[in-house]
């Protein structure tokens, strides 16, 4: 029974990590015609990537960091949106 759970668990973060590339792909960073940043949450260091989004929290792929709601919160560590700052 757990080399079943396991291999589930391969296949859902293997397809997931795949879905992520098309995104990536189908999307590519920008909006608009600008390349979208990338933030990082200064408390844990997530870092939230436009061209993925974060499905689990209604943000779709090809979100802008600016579009996000303001009442999103980091996913790992629920930090506000205002403990994000720009990639470099």
């Amino acid at each position: 029974m757990a080399g079943s759970y396991n291999t589930l668990k391969f296949l859902y973060i293997y397809l997931g990590s795949k879905a992520r590339g098309f995104y990536r792909g189908f999307y590519g960073g920008f909006y608009g015609g600008q390349q979208m940043k990338k933030y990082v949450c200064k408390l844990c260091g997530w870092v939230y990537d436009p061209a993925l989004g974060d499905p689990d929290n209604n943000v779709p792929a090809g979100t802008p960091f600016e579009k996000i709601p303001d009442d999103w919160v980091c996913p790992v560590c629920g930090a506000e949106k205002e403990e994000f700052e720009a990639e470099n």
